[in-house]
């Protein structure tokens, strides 16, 4: 795999798996603090209903219910007499024993089945203890954390595609040095030792392997001087011995 490949591939797979770690934590924490809001939201609907039902006026009945606000998907709200046989009463209501036992023991209790969400409450005030549940339909779940998925999804993918492009430019930002030494070094042959490699940054990493290709080339260039000016020393030497030596063979072959 070439160098470019490779950093696209690492920029690309560090981003994108920081982006995902990033975004599944955003749905995370959101998605637990969209669960507590609504258990919250049920647990005031029940004290109110509690309040209604068992103690309030007429006219302190619609106050709570302005607090109340608007009503919930499917909201259902259940009374149970704890002084009586709760457990049939539980069931009746469609309600489960163990879940109104917990409200009973600990003073609220949660629950959820499928998108209904449950909040219980024990309510004290009333002549006979009350165990007081309101019941609803998550709509944050089924809608707002929906929204929340499908645009991070979006979000995610846009990132993935702009990391993607982030990743090639850069990549090719940083091997273009590269690129063209790689040029430079295969129009060098014998015949131009004398050209040399650009340095732009003679402080990195791509100016201290240019500089260490532009000594080696010195060298090079040298030896090759030397050789070339050994080889014309030699010829010019060897000239004048050979030219006597042509010159008595031919005296010789000519007195034949």
């Amino acid at each position: 795999m070439k160098i470019k490949a490779k950093i696209i591939l690492l920029l690309f797979v560090t981003f994108s798996l920081s982006t995902t770690l990033l975004v599944a934590l955003v749905y995370v924490f959101f998605s637990d603090y969209s669960f507590s809001d609504f258990y919250h939201r049920l647990e005031i609907r029940a004290l109110a209903t509690a309040r209604i039902e068992l103690g309030f006026k007429a006219s302190e009945i619609e106050a709570f219910r302005r607090e109340s606000m608007q009503r919930l998907d499917n909201e259902t709200d259940y009374l149970i007499d704890t002084s009586r046989n709760w457990k049939s009463e539980a069931l009746r209501q469609g309600l489960s024993p163990l879940f109104v036992q917990e409200v009973m023991s600990q003073g609220k209790a949660f629950s959820r089945k499928d998108n209904t969400f449950y909040a219980g409450v024990l309510y004290t005030a009333a002549p006979n203890p009350h165990v007081v549940v309101v019941s609803a339909d998550n709509y944050y779940e089924a809608h707002h954390m929906a929204y929340m998925r499908n645009l991070l999804l979006l979000v995610s993918l846009a990132a993935l595609v702009l990391l993607a492009v982030i990743s090639a430019l850069l990549t090719r930002i940083l091997v273009r040095p590269l690129a063209d030494m790689a040029a430079k070094a295969r129009r060098i042959s014998s015949e131009n030792l004398h050209l040399r490699i650009e340095v732009a940054n003679p402080k990195d990493e791509l100016g201290a392997v240019a500089l260490t290709m532009n000594d080696m080339l010195d060298r090079l260039e040298t030896t090759f001087e030397s050789q070339k000016n050994f080889i014309s020393n030699a010829s010019h030497e060897l000239k004048t011995p050979l030219t006597a030596i042509i010159g008595e063979a031919d005296v010789v072959l000519a007195r034949r």
